[in-house]
């Protein structure tokens, strides 16, 4: 008997440490800092881009190679003579470290491309991650404010449910008609709530490349000054609405993902050219090597030395479109720097414009709103006011706290959009977090 205790105690303790492990791993709570790391790792466009930049890699070895020696041979039957040389072509024109030069610069511009792309996906992971947070935040009051609405009309019903009985009693039931109106009003802005949280969680899966739990995310309020604006708060002590547009626009034109590839790109077009202009240069061929008589037992070591000249001028179309290329980059870069300076003026002002509209509704009126509200609800069950006015008092919450909430999503939306202006990503603020502009990838290069 006490052997089979034993025994079970033992299976028992088996599957507790096996099972364990397993739920832990499929609820795993997740901050921001954490749902963006997971993105990084295994979103499927980054992980093609990676592959792209390790090949670009290998062609820097490749390219490295010098050019392979030649084994030679020629008879004289005649004489019975046999000669074997080995053949080297150098190229004086350094053709070998340019073409070096130009395979690094593919593989800079390829890294390029990954940082913008990684800037793009922090970008969306973190408007999607907030969306979720503002729309768990409505879902809370809203469902609070159902219940409050709720609770009114099922104490008016109690106390007056003699009153609905009677037929001519229409104001009172007009009005209690206009609570259930109310309720229906409430229920669909939680259902378009929990849609769009759902749609946010949708987001989320497919940036991540994997599925992720409601309850999994660590919910922390977002920022409420952008990360683009910081330097100049800390340096100068400005206010955050005055701050000159001019400040704002040559930071973005230090910190743009964009303008660093196009850079790049220029860099790669001149050293093109540089490889055209090399490949005029002349070729020397040297070829070492030794004279076989068999029938005289002889041998004699030879030594040659060849240059070979290009005749005709076939690189001058090539060169022609280098500096074409170089002028479609340089054009580029001159255009990308104009859309910066609007972008960012465009994203500043509308950056204050929420801000204004947002702090308005949360210093001011949301705070007076819910005195208000919390007063009058009071009095209505100190029979001072009628249902009436206090479901006039919750449909005038209903339709402020809704406006609240799209002043919420529109001030943190415009906060995203001023940082992708700039080009600047950071989420300090969020617990346990790096306070970076990037985040690092393990085996990224």
């Amino acid at each position: 008997m006490k052997i089979k205790k034993i025994i079970i105690l033992f299976l028992f303790y088996i599957v507790f440490i096996f099972i364990t492990p397993a739920f832990a791993q499929i609820s795993k709570l997740l901050f921001l800092h954490q749902v963006i790391r997971s993105g990084l790792e295994n979103n499927s466009e980054l992980q093609a881009t990676r592959s792209r930049l390790n090949i670009t890699k290998a062609e820097i070895l490749s390219a490295s190679v010098l050019e392979n020696p030649f084994f030679t041979f020629d008879s004289n039957l005649v004489e019975k003579s046999y000669e074997f040389g080995l053949q080297r072509i150098f190229t004086l024109g350094r053709l070998e470290q340019k073409r070096k030069n130009i395979a690094s610069q593919r593989h800079e511009i390829e890294g390029k491309i990954l940082e913008i792309k990684e800037f793009e996906l922090k970008n969306k992971l973190r408007a999607a991650y907030i969306r979720h947070y503002v729309n768990k935040k409505k879902l809370k009051a809203f469902g609070k404010l159902y219940n409050q609405v709720e609770t009114i009309l099922d104490r008016d019903k109690h106390k007056n449910r003699d009153k609905y009985k009677e037929k001519n009693n229409c104001k009172e039931k007009a009005v209690r008609f206009q609570g259930e109106i109310v309720l229906l009003e409430i229920e669909h802005i939680l259902d378009k709530t929990k849609l769009a949280i759902k749609k946010s969680d949708m987001i989320l899966e497919k940036l991540i490349g994997k599925s992720i739990i409601e309850d999994d995310l660590i919910l922390h309020p977002p920022d409420r000054i952008p990360a683009s604006l910081k330097p100049f708060i800390n340096k100068n002590s400005s206010n955050i609405m005055c701050i000159p547009d001019k400040y704002i626009k040559d930071y973005a034109l230090k910190e743009r993902y964009e303008l660093k590839e196009i850079q790049e790109s220029i860099k790669l077009a001149e050293r093109q050219k540089e490889l055209v202009l090399a490949e005029r240069w002349p070729l020397l061929l040297l070829e070492a090597g030794a004279t076989i008589n068999f029938d005289y037992n002889k041998s004699r070591p030879f030594f040659s030395a060849n240059i070979e000249i290009p005749v005709l001028d076939r690189e001058s179309e090539d060169i022609t479109v280098a500096d074409e290329r170089e002028k479609h980059h340089k054009k580029r870069l001159e255009i990308l720097k104009k859309r910066i300076e609007i972008e960012v003026k465009d994203a500043y002002q509308t950056f204050k414009h929420s801000k204004e509209r947002f702090d308005n509704y949360d210093s001011h009126i949301m705070p007076e709103t819910e005195k208000h509200a919390e007063n009058l609800t009071e009095s209505y069950y100190n029979k001072h006011i009628s249902l009436k006015d206090i479901i006039d008092v919750k449909k005038s919450v209903l339709e402020i706290k809704n406006t609240y909430f799209e002043a919420l999503i529109d001030y943190q939306k415009s906060i995203i959009e001023l940082d992708k202006a700039v080009g600047v990503f950071e989420i300090g603020s969020q617990p346990g977090s790096i306070l970076s502009r990037s985040i690092p990838v393990p085996g990224r290069y």
